[in-house]
């Protein structure tokens, strides 16, 4: 199992989130993408949805972390939400490029000032975690790479253990091991 962590800690003005607090079309906002295993392209980001994202979730703010997959089959995210005090754990396997979130509070808590999710004119929405998979895919040419890089140690490594063809000591006493490829 491969083991990559991910954080991001996002400031959002109160008026864009204002913007959207009677919002009955599902909007939100979104942060930047990151890209989390370079070698197969999964890229993380976080919507947050000041009025809920559907018709039933209405009055609700959520939060989401998204994955892109990339080349990846399957994802285990282990990730914890937190806005101001308040620490949301979740727990998701990803087998498609989606979100997975949870409601942090109703909208209404999210603009009352004495709740203080948003402070000096700003909310700020954390997330960490780690994100596991089985074996990282690479495409072909990045393989290529690995491969030639493990050839390469594996080369280096037959002087370490007595493998190689002469030695050339320098007038400094110094000694260079040489094999024939």
């Amino acid at each position: 199992m491969l083991y990559f962590p991910i954080a991001l800690e996002w400031t959002i003005a109160e008026e864009r989130l204002n913007a959207l607090k009677n919002s009955i079309n599902n909007e939100y906002l979104q942060s930047q993408k990151f890209t989390v295993i370079l070698s197969s392209n999964v890229q993380y980001f976080i919507k947050i949805y000041p009025n809920g994202d559907t018709d039933e979730r209405r009055g609700k703010t959520w939060v989401f972390l998204y994955l892109d997959l990339g080349n990846e089959k399957k994802v285990k995210a282990e990730y914890k939400f937190s806005i101001w005090s308040s620490k949301l754990k979740l727990n998701y396997v990803f087998e498609k490029s989606t979100g997975w979130g949870v409601s942090c509070c109703t909208t209404d808590e999210l603009f009352d000032p004495t709740n203080k999710f948003i402070v000096d004119g700003k909310l700020t929405l954390k997330v960490k975690g780690i994100l596991k998979t089985e074996k990282v895919e690479t495409n072909n040419e990045m393989g290529f790479f690995q491969t030639k890089l493990k050839w390469i140690k594996n080369l280096c490594n037959l002087w370490n253990i007595g493998f190689e063809d002469f030695a050339i000591v320098t007038s400094d006493g110094k000694e260079i091991k040489v094999i024939f490829i």
